[in-house]
């Protein structure tokens, strides 16, 4: 299942020498923790102001709830607007079902560089499988496709 696949944020913030859990982390916390109890109506209450702030691993679980339709109505322009906001930020996981929009042509136009570009920012990101989509991939395109893909994520990771 995706969901168990998500990374989950670790970060603690040191106040006065006593370690308290950031606001931030704690309403992600409960967010993930409500979507492995299959309450997605609170996980989205907790995900959605945190997304909208910028949060990257929120964004990512709003992508996957939009694209699977946990707790919202199943909308895969809405999901691949979260996966984008969240893999700019540099999300491999986002990055890697993105790349598997684009390639389906979901929510998305069908791009295959499109999906090649995020495909390697996935694979950079250390995303298990993205090289193996990355390999199905480039036979169904050309060279100049494929040297286009490239130079994307190239920019893209500057």
């Amino acid at each position: 299942m995706k969901l168990a696949v998500a990374r989950i944020l670790t970060v603690i913030v040191v106040t006065g020498g006593a370690m308290t859990a950031s606001p931030v982390l704690a309403d992600y916390e409960d967010g993930v923790a409500a979507i492995e109890r299959g309450q997605y109506a609170a996980a989205l209450k907790e995900f959605l102001p945190l997304a909208k702030a910028g949060h990257a691993a929120a964004q990512y679980y709003l992508g996957l709830m939009y694209e699977q339709g946990d707790g919202v109505d199943q909308d895969h322009v809405e999901s691949a607007r979260w996966y984008t906001r969240a893999a700019e930020q540099g999300d491999g996981l986002s990055q890697l079902n993105l790349s598997f929009l684009y390639l389906d042509g979901i929510g998305v136009a069908l791009d295959l560089v499109e999906a090649l570009k995020w495909l390697y920012l996935a694979k950079d990101s250390g995303i298990r499988g993205a090289d193996m989509g990355a390999e199905l991939t480039e036979p169904q395109m050309t060279p100049a496709q494929i040297e286009s893909a490239r130079q994307c994520a190239m920019r893209r990771r500057r």
